[in-house]
C-alpha cells in the first residue's frame, strides 16, 4: 500500500492525529517533541534495509505535527483567546470576520464568526471562533464579511453531544455563542480587505455587477450563486427550496464548477496557437483565481487541487491515479486547516469524491456492452453519477441532518445538468459583456430564461410533501458501518467469496438489527418523548408517547410574526419526529395573531381541545369565530382543572400556581411563560422537577437565586438577560448563600429531546 498510494497512506496517519488529539486532549508541546523524535530517528535508519521504517516514522512525525497543530488551535489556548471570555458575563464590543456561509434554520441564522478583537480593559486582539444567531433568517452576512456587534458570549455546553452530536462535531472550533434578536445589531462592512484579497473583491465585484445588469434580480441572484457561490441576494424562500430538494450543494461552489470553468477555458484556448505549456500556466492561474473568488471552500481546493496535479502530471507526462491525488488534497487541507475534518463541507466532498473514484468504474463496468449507445451517455450515465453521489452522502447527511430526501437522485438528474449549463451561459454572458455590452444583454435573455426554468423546477421538487427518509439518533459506529458495508459491497462485484460473505454479514447484522429493535420496543414501552425548540416568544414542547404518531403540544408563548408561525417552524419539527395527528394543545401566552394562526392548525389538524390561560379565552374565541372553517369542532376550555391521558402511562397535565405541570413516567415537568416575584415559593412541586419558561430575555442572576431557594435545581429557559454595559450583578438578599452551579441551567439553542 505504501508504494501504490503512498498519499493515502500519509492521510490515514494524518487523520489519526487529528483524532487523536481531539480525543486525548495531551499538550501541544507533547505532539511537537513527538513530531520532532520521529523525523530524525527516520533520518537515522533512512536507507535501503530499512525503507519501510523510515516511512512509517515519518508517517508518525506527520501525525504528531498534524495533533500538534489542532491542539495548539483548538484547546491549548493562549491568554487572549476568545474562549477566556465565554465565562465572563459582562456585554462585549466584538469585531470579526464571516468564517462560513450562514446556515438558515427554521426560526434563526447561525453565523460562525472568527473574532480579531474586542476593546475590554486594554484587551484588543483576541483569537478563535463564535457563532451568532439571529432570531430571523437572512442571508445578507457571508462568508469574509467584517462585521461588528455587541452580545455576551456563551461557552458552548459540554452538554451538547448527547443531544445533537453531529451539529456538536460540526462546530469544531468555536468557543462560544452570542445571541442577537435581530440583524440591525449587526454593523457590516463588505469591503475591508487589503493586498490580493481587495483586488479578489474588486473581481467578485465587477462579475456580480456584470450579471445584475444582464440579467433578472433573482437570476442575477441565482447566477452569483451558481458560479462563486453568493448567496447574498437570493431570497430565503428560494434558498429553502434548494435544501429541501437536495440540491443545496449547487449553491455552494464545488469541485463540478472548477471542471465547467477548466472545460469553458479549454474550449476557448484550443482554436488559439497556444503551447502546452502557456497553456497549463493559463489553467492553473484561471483555478488560483477562482479558488480565491470562491473564498477558499474546501470542495474548491480540493478539485483545485487535484486538477492542478493532473495538469502539471501531463505537461510532465507523468502518469498518475487519481486516489493519491484526492489524498493529496485532503492531507494539504487538514494540515493547513485541522478542524476542516469535522466540517459537513469536508466530509461530503471528499465522500462523493472517492465513492465517484472508486465506485462509478466498477459499476459502469457493467455496461460495456452498451456504452457506446447515445441513451447510456445521456440518461444511464448521468443516472449513475447522481445514485452514487447520493448513495456516499447517505451517511453523513443522515447523522447530521437526520434526514435524507428520496427524491434527491431525481432531482439532482434534473436540474444538475440545467445548472451545469448555466454555469456555462454565465461564462458566456461575462465574455459576451467584455465583447460588446449589447451582446452581453442577448446572452442575459436566454440564460434568464433558463434560470427561471431551473427555479420552476427547483420549487416543484423542494416541496415539503417531497417524500424524505427519516434517521434520527443515528451513532456514529452505525454511519461507519455503513460505509464498510458500501466498500464491501463494491470489492464483492469482482470475487465471489467475497459476495458470499457479505450477504452473510447482511443477514446477521439483519437479524441482530431486528432483535434490537423488539428489545428496544419493550424497553420503551410507557415512555414519553418530549422535544423541545424555540417559537418567535417562547419554547414550544412536542410530548409524544412512546410508539404513537399522537402528540400534544404545549406552548409557552408566541408572538405575532409576517409568516405563519405554525406552518412554517412547528409542523417541519412535527413531521421531523413522526407526528401525524395532534392531541391536545396547551397555550399559556400568545399574542392575537399568534392565537389565530394555532387555531388555524389546530382545526386543520382535527384538534378537540385547544387549552389556554383563563385570560387569553376571549382572545381565543374571538379568533374561533374568525375561522375560515364554518361551526369548527374545535373547543376552547379554559386550563384551570386536570387535562390530558386518561391511561395512567400516558401524561397528565396539571394548572397549579406555578404553570402547567406535566407528569409521566414519575417525572415533573413545569410550563410557565415568565417569571414573577410571587409565582414561585418554595413547594414539594418543585423537587426534582424541570422548570421550562417559555418567554425570551426572561432569566436574570437575581432570579436565580429565588428559584433555586423554592426547590428548583434543573431550568430550561429562551435565552439569559444579557446585562448591559458597566451593569454589575445584584448582590444580597437570598441569594448570598447560593452560587450559579447550584442549577442546572439550558439556554435552548436548537432542539433538544427528554426521555421520560
Amino acid at each position: 500500500m505504501i508504494r501504490r498510494f503512498p498519499s493515502v497512506f500519509l492521510l490515514v496517519f494524518v487523520i489519526s492525529g487529528i483524532v487523536l488529539a481531539d480525543l486525548s486532549r495531551i499538550p501541544s508541546a507533547a505532539f511537537l517533541l513527538l513530531c520532532l523524535l520521529s523525523c530524525l530517528t527516520g533520518f537515522f535508519v533512512l536507507g535501503p534495509p530499512r525503507e519501510r521504517l523510515a516511512a512509517v516514522l515519518f508517517a508518525v512525525s506527520l501525525a504528531a505535527f498534524s495533533a500538534f497543530h489542532f491542539a495548539v488551535r483548538y484547546y491549548d489556548l493562549g491568554p487572549n483567546h476568545v474562549a477566556r471570555l465565554a465565562e465572563n458575563p459582562r456585554q462585549f464590543h466584538i469585531f470579526g470576520r464571516v468564517a462560513d456561509w450562514p446556515d438558515l434554520k427554521m426560526d434563526r441564522t447561525e453565523i460562525k464568526i472568527s473574532v480579531d478583537s474586542v476593546p475590554d480593559a486594554g484587551l484588543f486582539h483576541v483569537s478563535g471562533c463564535v457563532l451568532l444567531r439571529i432570531s430571523d433568517t437572512t442571508t445578507v452576512l457571508q462568508r469574509g464579511d467584517r462585521v461588528e456587534f455587541y452580545g455576551r458570549i456563551y461557552p458552548i455546553r459540554k452538554s451538547a453531544p448527547p443531544f445533537d452530536y453531529g451539529r456538536y462535531l460540526n462546530m469544531k472550533g468555536v468557543f462560544g455563542t452570542v445571541y442577537l434578536s435581530t440583524l440591525l445589531d449587526v454593523r457590516i462592512d463588505q469591503r475591508n480587505r487589503y493586498g490580493i484579497l481587495a483586488h479578489v473583491d474588486q473581481l467578485r465585484d465587477a462579475i456580480r455587477n456584470i450579471l445584475y445588469r444582464n440579467l433578472s434580480p433573482t437570476s442575477a441572484a441565482l447566477a452569483c450563486g451558481f458560479l462563486i457561490g453568493e448567496t447574498r441576494n437570493i431570497p430565503t424562500q428560494v434558498y429553502q427550496r434548494f435544501r429541501d430538494s437536495g440540491t443545496l450543494h449547487l449553491l455552494a461552489v464545488s469541485g463540478s464548477n472548477v471542471a465547467l470553468i477548466l472545460l469553458f477555458f479549454v474550449l476557448f484556448l484550443r482554436p488559439l496557437a497556444v503551447s502546452p505549456v502557456r497553456r497549463a500556466i493559463i489553467l492553473l492561474s484561471i483555478i488560483l483565481t477562482f479558488s480565491l473568488l470562491s473564498y477558499g471552500e474546501p470542495s474548491v481546493v480540493r478539485a483545485a487541487v487535484m486538477a492542478a496535479l493532473v495538469i502539471i502530471a501531463g505537461l510532465l507526462q507523468r502518469r498518475h491515479d487519481l486516489n493519491n491525488v484526492i489524498a493529496v488534497a485532503a492531507t494539504i487541507i487538514l494540515l493547513a486547516d485541522p478542524a476542516q475534518l469535522f466540517d459537513i463541507g469536508f466530509q461530503l466532498s471528499f465522500v462523493i469524491a472517492w465513492g465517484l473514484i472508486f465506485i462509478l468504474p466498477r459499476i459502469t463496468e457493467l455496461f460495456q456492452t452498451v456504452q457506446s449507445r447515445w441513451w447510456y451517455r445521456w440518461l444511464i450515465f448521468p443516472f449513475l453519477v447522481s445514485t452514487v453521489a447520493q448513495v456516499c452522502s447517505i451517511g453523513i447527511i443522515g447523522f447530521y441532518f437526520e434526514r435524507v430526501p428520496l427524491i434527491s437522485p431525481l432531482a439532482n438528474l434534473i436540474i444538475v445538468p440545467l445548472v451545469s449549463i448555466a454555469v456555462m451561459g454565465v461564462l458566456v454572458v461575462l465574455l459576451a459583456h467584455l465583447l460588446l455590452p449589447s451582446l452581453g444583454l442577448f446572452a442575459g435573455a436566454w440564460l434568464d430564461i433558463l434560470l427561471k426554468l431551473t427555479l420552476v423546477l427547483v420549487r416543484a421538487l423542494g416541496s415539503e410533501t417531497m417524500p424524505s427518509l427519516k434517521v434520527p439518533d443515528t451513532p456514529m459506529w452505525m454511519v461507519a458501518s455503513f460505509y464498510l458495508f458500501l466498500l464491501l459491497t463494491i470489492l464483492a462485484l469482482r470475487r465471489i467469496r467475497l459476495r458470499r460473505a457479505v450477504l452473510v454479514v447482511s443477514l446477521v447484522a439483519l437479524n441482530a438489527g431486528l432483535l434490537a429493535a423488539i428489545l428496544s420496543k419493550r424497553n420503551s414501552q410507557g415512555m414519553v418523548t418530549i422535544t423541545l425548540f424555540q417559537v418567535p416568544g417562547g419554547i414550544t414542547a412536542v410530548v409524544q408517547p412512546s410508539e404513537s404518531r399522537t402528540a400534544d403540544m404545549v406552548i409557552t408563548g408566541m408572538d405575532t410574526r409576517q409568516y405563519s408561525v405554525c406552518s412554517r417552524i412547528i409542523k417541519p419539527q412535527l413531521f421531523r419526529l413522526g407526528v401525524n395527528k395532534i392531541g391536545s394543545v396547551f397555550v399559556l401566552a400568545a399574542e392575537f395573531d399568534a392565537a389565530r394562526d394555532i387555531l388555524q392548525m389546530a382545526i386543520s389538524d382535527s384538534v378537540r381541545n385547544v387549552y389556554v390561560e383563563q385570560q387569553l379565552r376571549t382572545s381565543f374565541l374571538d379568533a374561533l369565530d374568525l375561522a375560515p372553517t364554518p361551526e369548527p369542532e374545535c373547543r376552547i376550555v379554559s386550563l384551570g382543572r386536570t387535562a390530558g391521558y386518561a391511561d395512567s402511562l400516558g401524561p397528565v397535565y396539571c394548572k397549579t400556581g406555578s404553570g402547567l405541570v406535566l407528569s409521566a413516567s414519575g417525572s415533573r415537568l413545569i410550563f410557565c411563560d415568565r417569571i414573577e416575584p410571587d409565582r414561585f415559593k418554595p413547594s414539594e412541586t418543585a423537587a426534582d422537577a424541570i422548570l421550562i419558561i417559555g418567554r425570551p430575555f426572561c432569566i436574570s442572576e437575581r432570579d436565580l437565586p429565588q428559584l433555586f431557594h423554592a426547590g428548583y435545581r434543573h431550568i430550561v429557559c429562551s435565552n439569559i438577560e444579557q446585562r448591559k454595559p458597566g451593569q454589575h450583578p445584584s448582590q444580597g438578599g437570598a441569594g448570598s448563600a447560593f452560587r450559579p452551579e447550584h442549577i442546572d441551567l439550558l439556554s435552548l439553542r436548537g432542539i433538544v429531546t427528554l426521555n421520560l
